[in-house]
């Protein structure tokens, strides 16, 4: 995710101070997991649930990470890593009378049918380096190697090298532009403003204003940029340490001016995929119902451990199977 690539110095003033976090995170993980497993296994036993599930859920966890390879393990297993010694010592916490217990899975999976699966288009998506944001209805451009995450009011961009990040924000009841984009950097700390532009922008109505930033540790480089679209603000704030700016500015600049309103409906219309139910007729295997169905071959692999199957395998008939479309 592009928060968790932006340097400390430079996520504190771009209301990202959770990336300091999940390293304390991560470490609160490892030394307390096994006292989480053994409250997470009460709760559900006192709620009248199986906890025995937890086991098949953890074991499913370690085929994921199997599956995703060393280099992209999924963020869940980073900050609460599954060992052998952790899943050995959750099956002593479970008793055999947990397994007259309640199951529920078909109400379970009735609460998830249609439930969306991955990112929400609505929310902004990637299509090579261009970034749709039908939230806004604008899109931009991302310049070689940085990432984006997006929110409904805010995109933030970061660098390959983590030294900039760039916050794309909606301001729903702004003033004038000069108002809003002194406010923007005004919220940041005392800055101190060094230069302006009137419309550097080619679409909208814009101002674009530098300022520096003075900490105890560092000198921050602060430049706010303000469009207006139909009755908002939007601001741009970009962040990088003073001596990082001058290398960063061209790709500050090139993102300023990429922004252009989406004129292919079809880009904002776009729809998220959904997990669906379907129910086995007891002779087809889980792979051939998925070609079936339309799921995507690539996602094959993830969706049988989704459904705690092989691919090979064939369902008894009226098991309510996961699929993805």
């Amino acid at each position: 995710m592009a928060a968790s690539l932006i340097n400390k110095k430079v996520a504190r003033f771009a209301g990202l101070a959770s990336v300091g976090v999940q390293l304390l995170l991560l470490k609160y993980s490892r030394d307390d997991e096994y006292q989480a497993d053994s409250l997470g296994v009460e709760y559900a036993r006192k709620a009248g649930y199986n906890p025995g599930e937890v086991i098949d859920f953890f074991l499913s966890l370690e085929k994921l990470g199997d599956m995703s390879g060393s280099a992209r393990v999924p963020g869940f297993l980073s900050t609460h890593p599954l060992t052998k010694n952790r899943i050995n010592r959750a099956r002593t916490l479970i008793l055999p009378e947990d397994g007259r217990m309640l199951m529920e899975r078909e109400l379970y999976l009735s609460s998830i049918n249609g439930m969306v699966y991955g990112e929400n288009p609505k929310s902004g998506y990637l299509e090579g380096r261009t970034f749709y944001y039908p939230e806004m209805g604008i899109s931009l451009v991302l310049p070689e190697g940085w990432q984006a995450e997006a929110s409904p009011r805010r995109i933030t961009l970061s660098s390959a090298d983590g030294k900039g990040a760039y916050l794309l924000e909606r301001n729903d009841n702004p003033v004038d532009l000069p108002t809003t984009v002194a406010k923007k950097a005004e919220s940041l700390g005392k800055v101190r403003l060094l230069d302006q532009e009137k419309n550097p922008m080619d679409t909208f109505p814009s101002l674009r204003c530098r300022y520096s930033l003075l900490q105890e540790d560092s000198l921050l480089a602060v430049d706010v940029t303000g469009f207006r679209q139909e009755n908002r603000v939007v601001t741009l704030t970009a962040l990088s340490e003073e001596k990082d700016y001058r290398t960063l500015s061209g790709a500050f600049r090139s993102l300023a001016m990429s922004i252009k309103p989406i004129s292919d409906q079809r880009k904002v219309k776009r729809q998220p995929q959904r997990i669906l139910l379907r129910k086995a007729d007891g002779e087809t295997e889980l792979r051939e119902l998925f070609r079936r169905e339309g799921v995507e071959e690539k996602k094959w692999p993830f969706l049988a451990l989704l459904n705690s199957l092989e691919l090979n395998s064939r369902p008894e008939r009226g098991t309510l199977i996961k699929v993805v479309r």
